[in-house]
């Protein structure tokens, strides 16, 4: 009887001992399964909140460029007599045209990348006003005098001047006469 006595106190306290790191364990394997889905709900997270900050940029990018339009159009004139609207002449040539430093509207988008700006004189040769478009050339579609672009939020240029349609995330408005 002394034998068994002596052994339940034993008995009793390796239970205990057990059900402690048996707690212990299991706040550490909770806590170990919890990280990788903190990390998962992180990573999510930061991806819905890049899209909404795109979707926002993009959409204020839109709203500068009407803006721009809207201002380029009430300023044009028919310098040359030939009853078609002249735009403002871009700065600069090719992919490197711009916005004038005239409209007093910031030129660059909201990804903060400078807008592609292109004029086409229609009808006769512009040859009064150096202000107003003297790009001869046929645009990519019937009447278009003007075309504003933004690259977007990956802020590289898919869409150039004479493409008929909008590239990548590229953003464009397009003036007619």
């Amino acid at each position: 009887m002394l034998s068994q006595l002596s052994f339940k106190p034993r008995l009793s306290s390796l239970r205990k001992t057990l059900n402690q790191k048996g707690f212990a364990m299991l706040g550490v394997l909770m806590f170990t399964m919890a990280i990788p889905a903190a990390v998962l709900v992180a990573t999510e997270l930061g991806r819905v909140v890049r899209d909404a900050e795109r979707t926002t940029k993009s959409a204020q990018t839109k709203q500068n460029i009407s803006m721009i339009r809207d201002y380029l159009i009430g300023s044009a004139k028919d310098i040359d007599g030939n009853g078609q609207p002249d735009l403002y002449k871009e700065d600069g040539t090719g992919a490197d045209a711009t916005i004038p430093l005239s409209v007093p509207i910031t030129p660059v988008d909201m990804f903060g990348t400078p807008y592609l700006y292109c004029t086409w004189h229609l009808g006769g040769g512009n040859q009064t006003n150096s202000m107003y478009s003297q790009n001869n050339a046929t645009p990519p579609k019937a009447g278009l005098i003007g075309k504003i672009i933004s690259a977007g939020y990956d802020k590289t240029f898919q869409t150039g001047c004479q493409d008929v349609n909008s590239n990548g995330d590229d953003i464009v408005t397009e003036i007619f006469n």
